[in-house]
């Protein structure tokens, strides 16, 4: 669970305070469990809005992770991003309720750029490790048909618990049409490469994925 504040510094400038806490439970194949991993956290972020189309949001923070078997470890929390949309934003106050962007005018182009680092899993031990992880996304929407593409990226660092070490790469490329406001088809081409390695092995994996579905969202789909 976790409890945001936001307030609004200036016209421009937003500041979201976040702090949450939760557990984490792991198990393997075989039927084995690892320790129940206990989460904390406290992040402050500021997003600047350099234009009507644009905006920045940078933030900040720690993350307490526990277990019975590691004790305490303390990871930092970061990101880094910049979000451009050819229609204007909206800018929620505080505390309303969300609500759709005003009309533009033409074809629409919707870009995020995106870098952060966080505590994730680590896939062999089942231990909490530092990942940073880099996006880019980019969406051209020409009325109905919104044509998608996405590449990203992800490495772990900062490993004390054992010698794995972990790289992802994914790129997808699909298409959505809505059919109405709430009820939309979409299908893409996936691409992902991944190479791990620990103490026992190594190993490297490409993966082809395609997919198609069918969406109904009672909240019209936004970006």
């Amino acid at each position: 669970m976790s409890l945001a504040l936001e307030a609004d510094a200036t016209r421009n400038d937003r500041f979201t305070t976040t702090i949450g806490a939760g557990t984490i439970g792991t198990s393997f194949e075989g039927g084995r469990t690892g320790d129940t991993i206990y989460r904390a956290e406290a992040t402050q972020a500021w997003r600047h809005y350099v234009a009507r189309t644009a905006y920045t949001e940078v933030s900040g923070g720690i993350s307490r992770g526990s277990d019975a078997l590691n004790g305490i470890a303390y990871y930092p929390l970061w990101s880094a991003g910049i979000y451009y949309d050819s229609y204007p934003f909206v800018r929620i106050q505080p505390g309303a309720q969300p609500q759709g962007g005003p009309g533009g005018h033409g074809n629409r182009v919707q870009f995020a750029l995106l870098g952060k680092a966080a505590p994730w899993i680590d896939i062999f031990s089942g231990d909490l490790e530092e990942r940073a992880v880099g996006i880019a996304a980019a969406n051209y929407i020409i009325g109905p048909t919104t044509l998608r593409s996405q590449l990203s990226g992800g490495v772990d660092f900062g490993n004390p618990q054992t010698v794995a070490e972990y790289k992802i790469v994914e790129l997808e490329v699909g298409a959505r049409y809505a059919i109405a406001p709430t009820l939309s088809v979409d299908g893409g081409l996936r691409f992902g490469y991944q190479d791990f390695s620990n103490a026992i092995r190594a190993n490297s994996i490409t993966q082809e994925t395609l997919y198609a579905g069918l969406t109904w969202a009672p909240i019209p789909a936004r970006f």
